[in-house]
């Protein structure tokens, strides 16, 4: 924690001009990820987190399966 992780993928980000990114990571750490993008960038940002109610277990085994 602490050794500038999310800094180097933000900067990543901005070398390859990326238009849209997904970060995958657990719904405790978007506030980070949120916080670490307004620290660092002057960007606009939408963030979609998937929460319980849409990614829940019981949710997941409502989708439909595929062959």
């Amino acid at each position: 924690m602490g050794v500038g992780k999310s800094l180097v993928a933000l900067m990543v980000m901005l070398f390859l001009r990326a238009q849209r990114v997904i970060v995958a990571c657990p719904l405790r750490v978007v506030p980070v990820w949120v916080g670490q993008i307004a620290k660092h960038l002057d960007i606009p940002l939408v963030v979609v987190a998937l929460d319980d109610e849409v990614c829940s277990v019981a949710g997941r085994r409502s989708w439909p399966r595929r062959n």
